[in-house]
């Protein structure tokens, strides 16, 4: 399993790869995203951290809090217990180019449809995590299939062989992607795989 745009990787239950964000990475993105005012999930293999007060009533964070239960914590002001791969945020109207900026070479900032903002690690996406599964098992690059519907699958379905936008995709996916097939609501993944032969 690649989780975390590829910074962590678990084969038979057992943690093979991880990039966690260093307790001074941490401390300057939540500076500058408290500059900016913008609430942010924590997302890390053990727990999710969120200042619930800040989003009040937001459906994602109910359904985080009632899956996840005591894994769900507050962001604690001691930084150095916080342990994450990444971040996501909400930022209706932020200049972009000027966050990306401030954010530094340390992230990679994904800018979502809908005000959403992902940071990663730089240089680690899921290209990245297809690749050092593809290395460790020794599967061949014509091998490897992805399905993608937004921008943090870009660089992913960019790498793969054979890359497969979700019908219910943005644009940018569909125009990257080898195959498009339909939606999620539609059987899009099950469609896919028919259509490539793999069941």
């Amino acid at each position: 399993m690649v989780a975390s745009c590829g910074a962590h990787i678990d084969f038979h239950k057992e943690t093979v790869y991880q990039v966690l964000l260093t307790e001074r990475q941490v401390t300057h993105a939540l500076s500058v995203l408290k500059e900016y005012h913008m609430p942010v999930v924590l997302e890390g293999p053990e727990y999710v951290y969120v200042n619930e007060s800040d989003f009040l009533d937001d459906p994602y964070v109910i359904h985080l809090r009632k899956e996840l239960g005591e894994h769900l914590r507050n962001i604690p002001t001691d930084r150095s217990e916080i342990q994450i791969n990444k971040m996501s945020s909400i930022a209706p109207t932020v200049d972009a180019r000027q966050f990306v900026k401030e954010m530094g070479e340390d992230f990679d900032v994904v800018i979502h449809g809908q005000g959403i903002i992902e940071i990663n690690p730089a240089g680690i996406s899921k290209a990245t995590g297809i690749r050092k599964v593809c290395e460790m098992l020794d599967i061949p690059h014509e091998n490897t299939f992805a399905f993608g519907d937004s921008a943090n699958d870009l660089e992913m379905l960019a790498y793969v062989a054979h890359s497969i936008a979700m019908g219910n995709g943005t644009e940018e996916v569909k125009n990257t992607a080898e195959y498009v097939t339909r939606s999620v609501d539609e059987d899009g993944i099950l469609h896919g795989l028919k259509h490539y032969g793999l069941i």
